[in-house]
């Protein structure tokens, strides 16, 4: 009885409102429960347009850990969809991942704003009755904690500057799901990524160590309770964070490339940071192979820019390879590095490595369309081949694609104006 007087008060106050005063009550109602449709991100149509590509090969030619990993994957896409104004696309996939996972809160929370923007109030009322039912349910802390981990996919997905927020939604989502070994990998990777925005050296060996205990945490689970997949790329990852900087002393990691790639030997992930590390440790051919394999099971900007890379240093080894100056800091001597490429930049003839270089770095760009290290080092080869009219136009686009110019491009911009105003003279 108390119940039905409940609803009954309820309604009567929705009619008492007006209808931007319903709209936004609604709109809170739903923002109690984990959402990514609230989020905002500047990016451009064509940034857009180039994440839309990369989740939807993800879906169709990447490794799959599950029906939970597929269910995020789509939740992101419905996301991104929407940014594009593909209203349509986005409430068709909203639908069908609630129909496929009728308990997960993104989907819901997807659904329900996606109807609150339409003005289709009724479907949003029993949206909101799903999800006070859910609620009420005794397993909901684990329904939430998958929802945390869905929107922390979101993020880490979509914005490099929320990797923080991203992690402490899995964590909080691990202390409710203490054996979740996705969510363990999920935080060890993007720890991984955040090492080179983070200067507290300190801070980066704590996040170093963590992350190790992560994933020595997975290894034990192996076979029993994880698959060969995401035992390969657990594999990998040690042995990036093993080979890291940061440590006091690098430790030995060969192994850990060498045993992921033979569990996992087709994985693009794996593929790529074994290349990465061989590459490193100038084996360079191993390198070169094992990256030209990834790129065949799948395309990824990282690999098409490691591989166009590779070929810049094979055609100019003495300019591509930089050393550190063990008197300075990690931040100065990368700040050198950078330097020292813009104030010494070679002369280049183009040859069959220059143009191989040059077809990686466009192949990475429209993968990835923002990716600003590959822009700078496409900037710098055309510079290198006094094409400057090329690398104009790729500066410019760095201009309206990055939202956030650091100092490294205005010292590249300022040195492409100064040599094609040389050139033209």
């Amino acid at each position: 009885m108390a119940e039905e007087m409940q609803k009954i008060t309820g309604k009567m106050q929705e009619i008492l409102q007006d209808e931007g005063s319903r709209r936004e009550s609604y709109r809170e109602r739903i923002k109690r429960f984990p959402n990514v449709m609230e989020e905002s991100f500047e990016k451009t149509k064509d940034v857009w347009s180039s994440l839309s590509k990369k989740v939807e090969n993800s879906l169709s030619n990447d490794i799959s850990f599950g029906l939970e990993d597929e269910i995020r994957q789509k939740n992101v896409l419905v996301y991104i969809l929407w940014q594009m104004n593909d209203k349509f696309s986005a409430e068709k996939l909203a639908n069908e991942v609630r129909e496929k996972k009728p308990d997960n809160l993104v989907a819901l929370t997807n659904l329900a704003f996606i109807h609150l923007y339409n003005g289709n109030i009724p479907e949003v009322r029993n949206l909101l009755d799903n999800l006070s039912k859910l609620e009420e349910r005794e397993n909901f802390s684990l329904i939430e904690a998958e929802g945390k981990r869905n929107v922390a996919y979101c993020l880490a997905t979509i914005s490099f500057k929320d990797h923080e927020r991203a992690i402490e939604l899995y964590k909080e989502s691990l202390n409710v799901c203490p054996d979740d070994y996705l969510c363990m990998f999920s935080i060890a990777l993007l720890q991984y990524r955040c090492l080179r925005k983070t200067m507290d050296q300190e801070k980066m060996r704590e996040n170093i160590k963590e992350s190790i205990q992560y994933l020595e945490k997975i290894q034990c689970a192996f076979p029993h309770h994880i698959d060969k997949a995401l035992m390969g790329r657990t594999l990998a990852l040690i042995g990036l964070f093993k080979h890291s900087p940061c440590l006091l002393r690098s430790q030995p990691c060969e192994v850990y490339f060498q045993r992921a790639l033979h569990i996992s030997p087709d994985d693009r992930y794996v593929l790529e940071k074994s290349a990465y590390h061989y590459i490193r440790s100038n084996q360079l051919e191993q390198g070169r192979e094992l990256f030209e394999k990834a790129i065949e099971i799948k395309a990824t900007s990282y690999s098409h820019h490691r591989l166009g890379s590779l070929y810049l240093r094979m055609d100019t080894p003495e300019y591509t390879y930089v050393p550190m100056n063990k008197q300075f800091s990690k931040e100065t001597n990368v700040f050198a590095k950078v330097l020292k490429h813009v104030r010494s930049i070679p002369h280049r003839e183009r040859n069959e490595l220059i143009n191989k270089a040059e077809y990686h770095f466009q192949q990475a760009l429209e993968l990835s369309h923002e990716c600003s290290v590959t822009l700078f080092d496409i900037i710098l080869l055309y510079i290198s081949l006094k094409e400057y009219d090329n690398a104009r136009k790729y500066c410019e686009r760095f201009k309206a694609d990055n939202i956030m110019q650091d100092v490294n491009f205005n010292i590249l911009f300022g040195r492409l104006c100064f040599e094609r105003s040389r050139w033209k003279k």
